[in-house]
């Protein structure tokens, strides 16, 4: 049976008569009667008793109305989630990003993107870069959020600020006489916390500038860094955005001058691969905001301490 008829059937059973039916659907009285003897016989039934005032449903036609309200609704619904799917109003983003990370775009992107996309859902890995890049060509993300350096060959890149590493401590035992920014021959002999990722290329700095670097605790996550600096006299090494996230009220900190340490971020897709129209809404409203951090970027190299 086609839509077509069976929601002139329905037509005709709300209006009760087939002139107002007529009317209503726009189509010629004569047309519309040809249309109920097709659809009844069709049925092999009479759907519908032509009374001297209003048409009334047989039993047939009873059941035939409401298979066929139910069955508008559903067509309705149908066209409805394709619609907005195409659009990227409803689907599943697939993200993947650093943990520590993440919590930058939660507080500036999402707001704004859950706000216009209600009814996106999020289906979000939180792993390293060099993982979520993998999971990127297992197409199990679409976007992902990443800290470099890494391999990016193949993908598409769009580079967001760079995120200082600072000295994070407690209290004022360190640094004193310091500006906002320190060398890093100053952090020779000092405790460090810092996770496995940032020492591939803090530690080799170190002794490139003459120095072994005196690290107490590798850790994998960030915020644990802050969590040893809280409890243990020492300096996380951590990047900054970090410690405004997460630093506790007598946290200190201080700027690394070291060009090598100076790695931009990324949000990455696969190159030539289909972006899912909702991962596409999602990274317009990543670029504005790659132009917003990179200002703050230059703005927090000016900064002295997050509490002073």
């Amino acid at each position: 049976m086609d839509f077509k008829y069976l929601q002139i059937f329905v037509a005709i059973a709300d209006a009760g008569t087939l002139t107002a039916a007529a009317e209503n659907l726009h189509i010629a009285q004569s047309a519309l009667s040809r249309h109920l003897r097709n659809i009844e016989e069709e049925y092999g039934a009479q759907l519908m008793l032509r009374g001297s005032r209003r048409m009334k449903l047989t039993d047939e036609g009873r059941i035939l109305y409401v298979y066929a309200k139910k069955t508008l609704l559903w067509s309705d619904s149908i066209h409805k989630e394709i619609h907005d799917l195409s659009v990227g109003l409803s689907g599943t983003l697939r993200l993947g990003t650093v943990p520590n990370l993440f919590n930058v775009w939660l507080e500036t992107v999402f707001p704004r993107f859950h706000k216009d996309f209600p009814n996106v859902k999020f289906d979000i890995y939180e792993e390293r870069s060099d993982i979520l890049i993998q999971r990127l060509w297992d197409g199990l993300c679409d976007i992902a959020l990443i800290r470099t350096p890494v391999k990016l060959s193949g993908l598409d890149v769009f580079y967001t600020a760079p995120d200082p590493l600072v000295a994070c401590y407690r209290g004022e035992q360190y640094f004193q006489g310091c500006g906002p920014k320190i060398r890093l021959q100053d952090l020779e002999d000092i405790p460090l916390f810092i996770s496995r990722f940032w020492n591939t290329r803090f530690s080799p700095l170190c002794l490139s500038a003459g120095f072994t670097p005196n690290i107490v605790a590798l850790n994998e996550r960030i915020s644990t860094n802050l969590l040893w600096a809280k409890n243990i006299p020492g300096c996380a090494i951590v990047p900054v955005r970090t410690v405004k996230q997460f630093g506790f009220p007598d946290f200190h900190y201080k700027i690394i001058d070291e060009p090598g340490l100076d790695y931009p971020n990324a949000i990455v897709t696969v190159k030539d691969r289909y972006l899912p129209v909702v991962a596409q809404n999602f990274l317009e409203y990543c670029l504005p905001t790659v132009a917003a951090l990179q200002a703050e970027a230059a703005a927090s190299s000016e900064e002295k301490e997050l509490y002073p």
